[in-house]
């Protein structure tokens, strides 16, 4: 019986996992662009602010993004309903990419007092345990493995390609 369970929910344990990996690579890679975004005077002035918040304006203000994304989320299910789907899936990707930047820039900036707060510290924590169990369970699996493997052939073989072409100029 375990083992039938188990069949079953793979297909969707591995939907999970890749979200959640998904979701990691995007903070990282918004982390980054948002990093050079911050370099602008006026954003600077208002990230100084928001490092001199206390430990729960900081988490008010971490979570912010998130009900500022619940419009546009709610937008984008209506163009889907009333068959826009392609303007709604592209309003929700935006939406996600956008407050995940928000979100990540702000964990940036208030993440010392925020995980002074007892509940937050134990939230954080058990998302960090979820997140590196999702990346190795990814990771144990043969078809992220041979996946993984074709990237990095193609990428070898595009790289050769562009040096021939350039070796061939000369």
């Amino acid at each position: 019986m375990k083992l039938i369970l188990r069949r079953l929910l793979s297909p969707f344990i591995f939907l999970v996992t890749l979200f959640i990996v998904f979701e990691e690579w995007l903070w990282i890679r918004l982390t980054w662009l948002t990093l050079w975004i911050a370099q602008w005077w006026v954003i600077a002035q208002l990230e100084s602010l928001i490092r001199k918040l206390p430990a729960w304006a900081a988490l008010v203000t971490l979570l912010t993004p998130s009900l500022i994304i619940i419009p546009f989320k709610v937008i984008a299910l209506y163009l889907v309903v009333h068959q826009h789907v392609y303007l709604g899936i592209l309003s929700i990707l935006l939406a996600k990419v956008f407050g995940t930047a928000l979100v990540a820039r702000i964990f940036v900036l208030t993440k010392e007092k925020v995980l002074t707060i007892q509940w937050f510290f134990y939230l954080y924590t058990k998302i960090n345990a979820l997140i590196n169990w999702a990346w190795q369970w990814l990771k144990s699996q043969p078809l992220y493995n041979r996946v993984r493997n074709l990237i990095s052939e193609y990428k070898i073989k595009a790289l050769e390609f562009i040096r021939s072409l350039s070796n061939h100029d000369q």
